[in-house]
């Protein structure tokens, strides 16, 4: 069974080198990465660690600076390591509704072959879901055919750095405005995937997928058994590595005891669907 990590983050070297400097202007990278705990990688890392855990492809991804230049740094990284990786890394790009040139940039990005738009941080970017903007960057990826994928919180639970923005309800209600764009909402949505048990919910997110990313830090081990049931062919393996070790999640998942076709759409087969990836060589 391949494996595919829908949720990493690299960063260039020079932004690695520079994050004191940087935080100091960037409040939500500050937050999340100022003190020099919070690991930062870059692809070589990525790479080394995706062969230990014995990880095929990784969605790969920068950080959602405010600073469009420093976004454009880490679109740029992601997307020549991503072409240099034989396909093992596959590059997400960073942009936001507030961008100017937003339609023409995305169109940039995606000719450059960016697989999707995201990880994308409503809150850090300080915009809203239900912006009109936002509506436009949603139409915009819909119509080059393009996943976007969005940082949704939980409202509950323990308080930890980069715990804020919109949470489910704001999820569920920019799906119902966007019924076939393909969204990533990561963190299963915020405990959104829950709320299929309500019929007319689970009607408006058949086009919604669901992350695990840092779900071990969130939730016990239903939380993939109630999942499953609720959404198996949405649901995909994210880490957020390197906030959460790829093999150590991997050892995790393997561990749970799922249905093998459970745990096979789950580790692979909903992502490769969602980014046409080709799976004839597995054996």
């Amino acid at each position: 069974m391949k494996i595919i990590d829908m949720h990493t983050h690299i960063f260039p070297p020079e932004i690695i080198s520079q994050r004191v400097e940087i935080a100091q202007d960037e409040p939500w990278f500050g937050e999340l990465y100022s003190s020099p705990k919070a690991k930062m990688v870059d692809a070589e890392q990525l790479l080394a660690s995706m062969a230990q855990a014995g990880i095929a492809h990784s969605i790969t991804f920068g950080f959602p600076f405010v600073n469009l230049s420093l976004r454009q740094v880490c679109n740029d990284y992601v997307l020549e390591n991503a072409a240099e990786s034989a396909d093992q890394l596959l590059p997400f790009v960073l942009v936001s509704p507030k961008d100017e040139n937003l339609v023409d940039e995305m169109r940039h990005l995606a000719e450059r072959g960016a697989q999707g738009f995201g990880e994308l941080m409503p809150h850090g970017q300080g915009f809203g879901l239900n912006d009109p903007a936002t509506d436009l960057l949603i139409a915009t990826a819909q119509a080059l055919n393009k996943p976007v994928m969005i940082h949704i919180n939980e409202l509950f639970g323990h308080n930890y750095a980069g715990k804020s923005g919109p949470g489910p309800k704001a999820a569920l209600l920019l799906a119902e405005r966007h019924p076939q764009a393909r969204l990533v909402f990561a963190h299963w949505g915020g405990g959104l995937v829950y709320y299929e048990t309500m019929p007319e919910v689970q009607a408006a997110l058949q086009n919604v997928y669901y992350d695990s990313a840092a779900l071990l830090y969130l939730y016990d081990d239903r939380a993939f058994r109630i999942g499953l049931e609720l959404a198996r062919e949405r649901l995909l393996f994210g880490t957020d590595y390197p906030l959460i070790g790829q093999e150590r999640f991997v050892q995790h998942v393997q561990r749970l005891g799922l249905d093998e076709t459970d745990l096979n759409a789950f580790m692979c087969l909903n992502a490769a669907r969602l980014l046409n990836i080709p799976l004839e060589e597995e054996t």
